[in-house]
């Protein structure tokens, strides 16, 4: 069984990107463009193991809605945040996110990471079953 990892990204180059560099993983990539796209993708697939976000959107919005519903909702699921701002200077809580990419990275390393997410959410899955 894939794992599943829902990437926001309104940045059409970016979302290929993206899912170029996720293809080489076994997982199931589920693409969103906007906040309740990702909401109602999330909540349609509620064993997601990976969020991965960028916290500026269109119009001046952020994800920070998006952050806050994953985390009281789907408190398992890993949730990374992307910026090409320093995340000292963004306007979202720490406890909101578990792991900042900073913009730009490469492929390899972007796939590393979300490699390295999903054996967290596995292993902490893994517990959650063993103390259930």
């Amino acid at each position: 069984m894939s794992s599943k990892v829902v990437v926001l990204e309104n940045e059409p180059l970016l979302m290929r990107a993206l899912v170029r560099a996720l293809s080489r993983l076994r997982v199931t990539i589920l693409q969103a463009e906007e906040q309740g796209q990702a909401i109602a993708l999330l909540k349609d697939n509620p064993d997601t193991a990976v969020l991965v976000t960028d916290y500026f959107l269109d119009a001046g919005e952020t994800s920070e809605g998006l952050l806050e519903w994953t985390r009281s909702h789907l408190p398992g699921c890993r949730c990374l945040l992307m910026s090409g701002q320093d995340a000292r200077g963004l306007q979202v809580h720490e406890t909101l996110y578990d792991l900042f990419i900073p913009k730009p990275f490469s492929v390899i390393e972007f796939r590393q990471i979300i490699n390295d997410q999903i054996q967290v959410y596995q292993s902490l899955d893994a517990v959650t079953e063993l103390v259930s």
